[in-house]
């Protein structure tokens, strides 16, 4: 977030913000995923991928009782 949008505390707050942020990123040249591995927990899930840039990345929701997400991390390894 802080390279990206410019945001120094790393936080998306906000579904415009969150909106920004994925308009951003769609625009990677060459973009492409390749699926590692999803893995479940009882209030929430882990998909673990690697970019077009080589990095392992793991993206972490959780949910709250009614199933919708509470809070959305990412953790970036380095290429």
């Amino acid at each position: 977030m802080i390279t990206r949008l410019g945001i120094a505390s790393g936080w998306i707050e906000g579904k415009q913000k969150l909106r920004n942020h994925f308009a951003v990123g769609l625009k990677v040249p060459n973009l492409h995923f390749e699926l590692i591995d999803v893995l479940l927990g009882v209030d929430g899930i882990s998909v673990v991928y690697r970019r077009e840039t080589g990095a392992l990345v793991v993206d972490v929701v959780e949910l709250n009782a009614a199933g919708k997400i509470q809070v959305a991390r990412a953790y970036y390894g380095r290429v």
